[in-house]
């Protein structure tokens, strides 16, 4: 291994290091989890997912061949995040999660106002319109159930009248109380 190549994978391990500290801190502001166990397991898997990113890079370098000082360079990388990029790193985030807050924010308000609004409202207008229709029906069944019953109550036999009669007027009644229970659920 030549000198230069040694250089260069030193050097892209104190990049390694300086990313690797850099995606952490991403990790730890954006998704780490509150739960303990659940943290264990989610830094194990992240500490192993960038133990194979910084031994790619290594292989991309000088052939995956590990040393000590590639270990300190690491180190070095990652002291070097936190001592020199880490405030100015955690401040940038910080206002992108804000912005992209601010932007979903607005794009839910825009898809309520231009989709979700227009649509509720056709909606209620239709069922408006469906019970109009429904109430002038009934009130025209009624109508003519009137007009009829009139006419051919003197034809009926009275022991006929009693029963049929309660009956239909039961049934009135429980469909009624059912409009107006719909008609209350509408309105909440």
């Amino acid at each position: 291994m030549t000198l230069s190549m040694q250089f260069t994978a030193m050097v892209v391990m104190v990049a390694g290091g300086i990313q690797a500290a850099l995606t952490f801190d991403t990790y730890k502001q954006l998704f780490r989890p509150t739960y303990l166990w659940r943290q264990l397991a989610t830094d194990l898997l992240f500490f192993l997912t960038q133990a194979c990113i910084l031994f790619y890079f290594l292989f991309l370098v000088n052939g995956g061949v590990v040393k000590l000082y590639l270990f300190l360079a690491i180190m070095l990388g990652v002291s070097m995040y936190y001592a020199l990029f880490q405030h100015t790193y955690l401040r940038i985030l910080d206002r992108l999660v804000r912005l992209f807050r601010v932007i979903v924010r607005g794009l839910i308000r825009l898809i309520n106002t231009l989709v979700i609004r227009p649509i509720t409202w056709i909606l209620l207008q239709v069922f408006a319109l469906v019970m109009l229709v429904y109430l002038l029906l009934q009130k025209l069944v009624l109508f003519i159930w009137k007009v009829v019953s009139w006419l051919v109550k003197p034809l009926i036999p009275e022991k006929i009248k009693k029963n049929g009669l309660s009956f239909l007027t039961k049934c009135s009644k429980i469909m009624y109380k059912l409009f107006i229970r719909i008609q209350s659920y509408f309105k909440k």
